[in-house]
C-alpha cells in the first residue's frame, strides 16, 4: 500500500513484497475499463491459481535467487530503462489471467475486444477484473476509449483515462 501512495516505478517480485524502483516512462496513458457488477475474489484468484499451477513454483532458495535475477535483467526492466513504451506493452504478463479470464467470461471478452482496438499492449489488472491498454497520447487514449464505448455500448461498463504519473497521490483543488 505504501507503494500505491507514493507512486513511481518498481519492480515486484516474490509476492510482490519486494519492491525495486525504476526509471518511470515519460507521457504514458492508460485506459481502464471494467464491468461495475463483475467483481473476481482475490483470494479465489490465487487459491485456482495455486490449485492449478502449484506444482510449478520454485522450490528452493537457489532457484528463486536465479528466476529474480532473469526477472530483473529480463526484457521488461530493458524496455522501461530504455523507454520503448512498444516494447513495454509487448512484454505485458499477468499469470493470473490463466485462471480468471476462463471463469469470468464478460472480463475475458472486454480483455479480447481492448486488444482488437489497437495500443501497445492488453493486460487484465492484478486478479481483475479491471482491464487496461497502454497508449501512446491523452488523444490516443481518449479515442480508444470512445472506440470501446461503442464496441461495447453496456452502461454497466466504466471506462476510465489516466496518464501515468512518476509521483504519488496529488490533490487538486
Amino acid at each position: 500500500m505504501p507503494f500505491c501512495v507514493s507512486g513511481g516505478t518498481a519492480l515486484a517480485t516474490g509476492r510482490g513484497e519486494h519492491l525495486d524502483p525504476l526509471s518511470g516512462i515519460d507521457d504514458l496513458y492508460v485506459v481502464l475499463a471494467k464491468y461495475e457488477s463483475e467483481f473476481v475474489s482475490t483470494p479465489w484468484a490465487y487459491q485456482t491459481y495455486r490449485a492449478a499451477f502449484g506444482p510449478t513454483y520454485l522450490a528452493d532458495a537457489a532457484d528463486f535467487a536465479a528466476r529474480q535475477h532473469q526477472v530483473k535483467s529480463g526484457p521488461m526492466v530493458a524496455a522501461i530503462a530504455q523507454q520503448d513504451k512498444a516494447a513495454v506493452g509487448q512484454h505485458l504478463y499477468n499469470d493470473l489471467e490463466k485462471v480468471v479470464l476462463p471463469a469470468h467470461a464478460k472480463t475475458a471478452h472486454l480483455k479480447d475486444t481492448m486488444a482488437s482496438l489497437g495500443g501497445l499492449g492488453t493486460l487484465m489488472s492484478g486478479s481483475g477484473p479491471t482491464v487496461f491498454t497502454l497508449v501512446d497520447s491523452q488523444a490516443e487514449a481518449d479515442a480508444m476509449a470512445q472506440r470501446l464505448r461503442t464496441a461495447i455500448p453496456d452502461p454497466d461498463l466504466g471506462v476510465w483515462v489516466a496518464q501515468f504519473w512518476p509521483t504519488g497521490i496529488q490533490l487538486i483543488p
